[in-house]
């Protein structure tokens, strides 16, 4: 039914203002363009753009119906022209309660939630304890950490590879290891040894919520001092299910 509003609403606008439904549309379409040659993560708020698209379609297509209707009733005179000429703002009003609405829902966590994980885990650990960012994670942390007394190489890494974060283990016998993660379907798809590592050898210990899809925060802690390096070894709790 979306669809169906959307392309009726498409249809009805480029009939109208050709020029202005092409200036509209073709960034979308360069941007899907894009990311498929180029095989990308598709990543939603890439096509933001889409939202006011979305709103100017459905108010075309909803006066274009009311309009068809009025016509083939013959009700279009003074008092129904008025009340087709109001449709488009009726419906802008809608939209605006509607989005509204959803402000406190949207605005209750943060988009990702870098600081408010990075206090906790700064909190739980112990000042000789390496930090580790694993992928994406480590932008996050490379922001807000020299705030905090961080220093890259130093007292946190960011790691990118499974022999990598074993190189951290190994170079730190005996220490809790921390890690961050993000976007874990990125993770998965780019580095699925390095996933596998951290889901058999660390437990989760908490996921901070985000607005964006994916872009919750894990933080992971792991022990070096079993012989085989496992957290999930020394760590009689269960796992959480991810």
């Amino acid at each position: 039914a979306a669809i169906s509003v959307g392309g009726l609403g498409f249809v009805t606008f480029c009939r109208r203002h050709t020029l202005y439904c092409l200036t509209l549309v073709l960034p979308l379409i360069t941007t899907a363009s894009f990311v498929l040659l180029l095989n990308l993560i598709v990543l939603p708020r890439s096509f933001l753009w889409g939202l006011p698209l979305a709103c100017i379609f459905t108010v075309a297509a909803v006066t274009g119906l009311w309009q068809i209707a009025g016509t083939r009733g013959r009700l279009i005179g003074k008092r129904w022209g008025s009340l087709v000429a109001l449709t488009p703002i009726a419906l802008l009003g809608v939209v605006f309660l509607l989005s509204l609405a959803s402000l406190p829902a949207y605005y209750r966590v943060p988009k990702q939630p870098n600081r408010e994980s990075l206090d906790w885990v700064l909190a739980q650990k112990k000042t000789d304890d390496p930090l580790v960012a694993i992928f994406l994670a480590e932008w996050g942390v490379r922001f807000y950490g020299p705030g905090l007394g961080l220093r890259e190489n130093e007292t946190y890494w960011a790691v990118r590879s499974q022999e990598a974060l074993q190189d951290i283990e190994r170079s730190h016998p005996g220490k809790t290891i921390w890690l961050m993660t993000t976007l874990p379907r990125a993770l998965h798809m780019m580095y699925p040894a390095l996933e596998r590592h951290i889901t058999d050898h660390y437990r989760r210990e908490r996921t901070f919520p985000a607005t964006i899809g994916g872009g919750e925060i894990s933080v992971w802690r792991g022990s070096t001092g079993s012989p085989s390096g496992s957290a999930a070894a020394d760590d009689p709790r269960p796992k959480e299910v991810r």
